[in-house]
């Protein structure tokens, strides 16, 4: 996996899901599962150079095995400053209006080689992870 998108796919029952599509290096929908990835949503709520928001979000990333990853998020734990789902978000105290949000994927392994087994991987000095 070297790319990714996000699109919005309808369900039978009249909902909709997000779903996280990996691409290969040639540009191309893959057509297997094995990657593993760490969804979080950050809230931006002041807009400065230093705020780099609060994750507010985490998806439960569920492997299609085609390719294809369904996301389903689901609120974090509050954090310090960072506020509860009862904060108006409208603006913030400067009564500036709020930027956006900012969704972060980390690709933890990709073809389920981080689930290989220790014998295997030896001498490597990731485990197969790729931001160890």
């Amino acid at each position: 996996t070297s790319q990714v998108r996000i699109v919005e796919r309808k369900e039978k029952n009249d909902t909709s899901s997000w779903i996280l599509q990996s691409i290969g290096l040639d540009g191309a929908e893959k057509s297997q599962g094995g990657d593993e990835y760490y969804i979080e949503y950050l809230e931006v709520l002041r807009p400065s150079k230093n705020d780099n928001g609060c994750v507010t979000a985490v998806a439960i990333v569920t492997d299609l095995h085609d390719g294809d990853y369904r996301l389903d998020f689901y609120r974090s734990v509050v954090i310090d400053g960072c506020p509860g789902p009862s904060v108006d978000r409208s603006a913030n105290s400067q009564n500036q209006p709020l930027r956006g949000g900012q969704l972060v994927v980390y690709l933890e392994y990709t073809c389920g080689i981080g689930r290989m087994h220790p014998p295997s991987k030896k001498e490597w000095k990731s485990g197969g992870l790729t931001h160890v």
